[in-house]
């Protein structure tokens, strides 16, 4: 009987419909709980508006709170003329499942882009610790990526040499040399 039931096809319904906000809502409450299981102590001294400890792996970032409870960090452009989310992008730690997914889905986005330009579009919004190693561990599983576009190199095959240019019998190194004193000689 529970074999019959694990065997059967269960079609999720088709008449679902989420909106953005509900959309946004979501990954707001989703990165405020990795952040808070992550960063459990951080979090709470931001929630009593107190600054995070030196010896935090967040303390360099200088993260704060915003308004919806996020935690973000502050950067040297929050006076260019950026959105607000390139001016103090999100905290994300590197070691979540969420945050592979996410960059699984960035890379796939820009067609499968190489590690510079999945960091820079990620850091539009997010900001990861250990940035380059968290994109360039994400890029690794790529399937597509793994078997089209970076084949083993081949080494080169070189023809062999003809045997006038091997033997000793034409000539000896520098046995014939050409000096030109007075320059080029027009015939």
């Amino acid at each position: 009987m529970f074999n019959n039931i694990l065997m059967k096809r269960i079609d999720p319904p088709s008449d679902i419909n989420v909106s953005t906000d509900e959309k946004t809502q979501s990954e707001i409450n989703l990165i405020i709980s990795i952040q808070r299981s992550t960063w459990a102590n951080e979090y709470k001294l931001l929630m009593s508006n107190k600054e995070v400890s030196h010896k935090s792996p967040l303390s360099f970032h200088n993260p704060f709170l915003d308004k919806n409870g996020i935690m973000r960090m502050t950067g040297r452009i929050q006076e260019a003329e950026l959105s607000y989310d390139e001016t103090h992008p999100i905290l994300l730690p590197s070691n979540n499942s969420f945050v592979d997914l996410l960059i699984i889905d960035y890379h796939e986005n820009l067609l499968h882009s190489n590690v510079p330009v999945v960091m820079n579009e990620l850091s539009r919004k997010y900001w990861l610790l250990k940035f380059r190693s968290s994109v360039k561990k994400g890029l690794r599983h790529c399937y597509y990526c793994k078997r089209y576009k970076y084949k083993k190199s081949q080494m080169n095959r070189f023809a062999s040499l003809p045997e006038d240019r091997i033997s000793n019998k034409r000539f000896r190194a520098f046995e014939t040399i050409g000096l030109d004193y007075l320059g080029p000689i027009y015939s």
